[in-house]
């Protein structure tokens, strides 16, 4: 493959795999009045990554949306595929300075930065579903991580009150927004992924 079939492929592998917010833009937040800048995959520098493993395994820390802090552990999984997207994101890094953009690529002698439209632009050549974007894969980690948690409740056949439901299920989905980076004051929170994230039709 050319190098920006291979990138885009690359970012839609990671963001599948990992939950990763995909970084339309690069965001700002005030902490303590300091404007803290913000990132997603296609925003990533090289100062976030961190090689381990002997090359498997791939850790990323930065903030994130609302300046929370973010690690996302990329793994092969024994999965050659995926590890495939691990030598690309590792070769995508090489050469890098700390601030430097990791996806990037050389058009006309000048490096172009890869952007979050050119991911759903080749995610429609895939997918054919209309509306279909990117940001849905994480829709889809959310249904798959809280399937089997609410076929697992205890609850079930009991005569519970509205308020156990509530807390059973506010804490319970807690896994779910953990994998997808969501956070209150720093801690773990479900209750993004249950508003915005988790099909009704689940629960």
């Amino acid at each position: 493959k050319d190098d920006l079939t291979k990138m885009k492929a690359t970012v839609l592998e990671l963001v599948y795999q990992n939950s990763m917010r995909i970084g339309s833009k690069l965001g700002s937040t005030m902490v303590d009045g300091v404007a803290t800048d913000t990132f997603g995959l296609t925003f990533f520098q090289r100062k976030h990554v961190k090689i381990l493993g002997n090359g498997t395994v791939v850790k990323v820390e930065y903030p994130g949306k609302a300046a929370q802090m973010q690690t996302q552990v990329v793994k092969a999984k024994n999965n050659p595929k995926y590890q495939i997207a691990i030598n690309n994101f590792i070769s995508y890094i090489r050469n890098k300075k700390p601030n430097d953009y990791i996806f990037t690529l050389t058009a006309n002698g000048k490096q172009v930065k890869f952007t979050a439209a050119m991911a759903n632009a080749y995610l429609k050549t895939i997918v054919t579903i209309k509306g279909f974007t990117i940001h849905k894969f994480r829709h889809a980690k959310a249904n798959y991580l809280a399937k089997p948690i609410l076929a697992a409740c205890p609850l079930l056949g009991k005569n519970n009150t509205f308020a156990e439901v509530r807390d059973w299920f506010n804490e319970s989905m807690k896994p779910v927004g953990e994998a997808l980076g969501h956070f209150k004051s720093g801690e773990t929170t479900g209750t993004t992924a249950i508003k915005s994230y988790i099909d009704p039709k689940m629960s």
